[in-house]
């Protein structure tokens, strides 16, 4: 299957066929690694590195990234079950993730995650319906490499019982394998569509380049709001070896001597930091969420820390400075 975009190698322009990706789509018997592909090459050709790691991740798995820079419809709710043996007799238990006090496991085991790429997916679905599996519980078995770890858990509750433990593996709903396409197809289409009313259906590249700073920002703030990326809550895309873990970094509420040397301190300029300074004075926020003027600021300022632009470190994302905000309002 040709997934190339087509050029008209007549024109001296040369264009981005966006309507070839609302038609991909809009078709929900194709393979969303067509309309994937074809948004992976526009990022690359627009110098959009949250679109393209995106993309990437979608079309490859988020085989090396952390589960909290995983998105939320790629999780499900999942329950440790631990193999035991103990006085010649086996048995399976379920287990709280609270037996490895290890720091390293902190936050972890509390879901079953699909890293997987799109097109293994896919096929994961088919596979199951052809087998007509009634299976509800999909699970994925832990390396042999942690079992250590859970028995010594168990042990420092249990000095005196003695247990090995065989074997391990995280249960969760298979169902919620079924629902990752149609989030993934409607998240696109939203966001290509957005794109289109913004670029048209064809987009000059060499135009669009002409003001890439504005125009990335454009488009990150449509992936924002089409929850293709989510500021503040973890899921935001850091690239790079610069980048910066929010969850380092705390501001008390009202701490306005804090954020702002928080935010000098990472580069970011002194006249942003004074706007900044005159949006949270005026603007509450929307329940748990930054008013959008705040939004605004977030979205300029870690788009520009994207594109290199003056002395912000790379690795302020939208997730770190959302955070920092939220910290000062005390949400």
């Amino acid at each position: 299957m040709d997934i190339t975009p087509k050029f008209d190698t007549m024109d001296t322009n040369q264009t981005f066929p966006l309507q070839e990706v609302i038609d991909d789509l809009i078709d929900v018997d194709k393979s969303l690694t067509a309309p994937l592909m074809k948004l992976n090459y526009f990022a690359r050709l627009v110098k959009n590195e949250p679109l393209l790691a995106y993309t990437t991740r979608e079309l490859e798995g988020y085989r090396t990234v952390d589960d909290s820079e995983i998105p939320d419809y790629r999780k499900t709710p999942g329950t440790i079950y631990l193999d035991f043996y103990s006085m010649g007799a086996t048995a399976t238990y379920p287990v709280s993730p609270s037996i490895l006090e290890e720091p390293e496991f902190d936050g972890h085991f509390q879901y079953l995650v699909f890293r997987e790429g799109i097109a293994t997916i896919e096929q994961m679905i088919k596979d199951r319906e052809k087998g007509d599996s009634k299976d509800q519980y999909l699970e994925h078995p832990f390396p042999i490499q942690l079992l250590p770890s859970f028995e010594k858990g168990i042990k420092k509750r249990n000095p005196k019982m003695p247990i090995k433990i065989t074997g391990g593996r995280m249960l969760g709903n298979a169902y919620k394998l079924m629902e990752i396409l149609p989030v993934v197809r409607t998240r696109l289409m939203s966001f290509t569509m957005e794109v289109a009313e913004q670029f048209g259906v064809k987009i000059e590249i060499s135009s669009f380049n002409k003001q890439k700073d504005t125009n990335n920002q454009t488009i990150y703030h449509i992936m924002n709001k089409t929850e293709i990326t989510n500021t503040g809550d973890g899921n935001v895309v850091n690239t790079g070896d610069n980048a910066i873990q929010s969850a380092n970094i705390k501001i008390n509420k009202g701490d306005w001597n804090a954020l702002r040397k928080t935010l000098l301190h990472h580069g970011i300029d002194e006249s942003e930091v004074n706007d900044l300074r005159a949006i949270v004075d005026n603007e509450k926020p929307d329940g748990d969420k930054v008013g959008p003027k705040a939004l605004d600021w977030i979205l300029k300022v870690s788009g520009k820390a994207i594109q290199g632009v003056g002395k912000i470190a790379t690795g302020v994302s939208s997730a770190l400075l959302a955070s920092l905000i939220k910290g000062y309002f005390g949400i």
